[in-house]
């Protein structure tokens, strides 16, 4: 199953997205548009090694970015402010 395949059964159960910007069979950026396309309100943090993320006008632009290398609890600490900032914004 692929990504966007689990992402259309599953989208209403998914908070955030996490994708790299390069990865080998569909970059961040395409990934990001299909997903868009299926629920325009998903929320996407991206990671890059690179030093920042490169935007094209067609993007569907990240919520959030974490530079590579991270370790584990700064990745943790970005999902938890990123899930409370949602929870905030919804008041829930």
């Amino acid at each position: 199953m692929s990504a966007i395949d689990a992402f259309t059964k599953m989208h209403s159960e998914i908070a955030l997205v996490i994708t790299d910007v390069v990865m080998p069979l569909l970059d961040g950026r395409e990934l990001m548009k299909r997903i868009a396309e299926i629920d325009p309100q998903t929320r996407f943090l991206t990671v890059s090694g690179y030093s920042r993320y490169s935007e094209k006008s067609d993007d569907v632009k990240p919520d959030y970015f974490l530079q590579k290398p991270f370790n584990a609890d700064e990745l943790l600490a970005m999902v938890r402010r990123i899930i409370d900032n949602k929870k905030a914004l919804h008041g829930r």
